[in-house]
This record gives structure tokens, sequence and C-alpha cells, in this order.
């Protein structure tokens, strides 16, 4: 029966570790998702898809909001 417990203790030790990983990396993700340039949110080509934000040019999408604007840029 101790052996079970330690089990036990073990795999609650190992989610809750799981867990704090979890927020690290879903706080990390909120961060970055806050960070995107908001000229891109009124451009034609803008998605809200954290895979593939802008067709044209994803990379200039991803990244925070800067004095340069996108070349591509196209109002909704």
């Amino acid at each position: 029966m101790s052996n079970f417990n330690f089990n036990l203790g073990s795999i609650c030790r190992q989610a809750l570790v799981n867990h704090q990983i979890y927020r690290k990396v879903e706080e990390k993700y909120q961060e970055i998702k806050a960070k995107r340039r908001q000229c891109c949110r009124n451009c034609a080509y803008f998605d809200d898809n954290p895979y593939l934000p802008c067709a044209i040019d994803p990379i200039q999408a991803g990244m925070p909001d800067e004095d340069n604007f996108c070349k591509f840029f196209e109002r909704k």
C-alpha cells in the first residue's frame, strides 16, 4: 500500500510540474499575441491565425509594432 501512495505522490507532483509548464507557455503565447503589429490588424491580408497571420509577409506580421510599415499594407 505504501508503494501505491508513493506512486500517487509522484504522479501528482508530475501533474503539478506539467501544469506550471503549461501556464508559462500560455503566458508567453499571450504576451507574443499582444505584441503583434497593430497596423497589421487593419490590413486586408491579415488573419488572426497564430500559424499564418499574414499571407504576404508572415514574419513581419508577427513582429511587434515598429516605425517601419509593411510595403504590402492594404486597408480592409
